[in-house]
């Protein structure tokens, strides 16, 4: 199954920075996160919510909140802890699974809005 098949069979959830695809949200959650060219989710944390994300295709950069960033290909793996700020920017169109703990949308703190890339973002 080619990604494209796999996200037209999830629930989707149109956001500004691309779309977000909702695989299952139970004890675990597993996303599939399309993120546009020269766009940014906002800055956020989670205090309960612990995340990985694994690149299937393009290039996004993990945007920490206090400037730094870190570069992800297709193939690349980071675990986000609780409590860390991050955002995700898409450098190209790319497509991120998400494995998680639950979601809950109350424990999304974030710092500011979803929005296009500034200079000011490194990625």
């Amino acid at each position: 199954m080619d990604i494209k098949s796999l996200t037209r069979s999830t629930a989707k959830t149109d956001k500004i920075w691309g779309a977000e695809h909702l695989i299952v949200n139970d004890e675990y959650c597993g996303k599939l996160l399309e993120i546009k060219k020269g766009w940014r989710t906002s800055i956020h944390s989670h205090y309960e919510k612990k995340e990985t994300f694994f690149v299937l295709e393009g290039c996004v950069g993990i945007l920490d909140g206090k400037g730094k960033s870190e570069i992800m290909f297709a193939g690349d793996i980071l675990t986000i802890d609780r409590r860390r700020l991050h955002a995700i920017c898409g450098i190209h169109d790319s497509v991120v699974l998400e494995i998680s703990t639950h979601h809950n949308d109350q424990d999304s703190h974030r710092q500011d809005k979803s929005c296009k890339i500034k200079k000011e973002d490194i990625c």
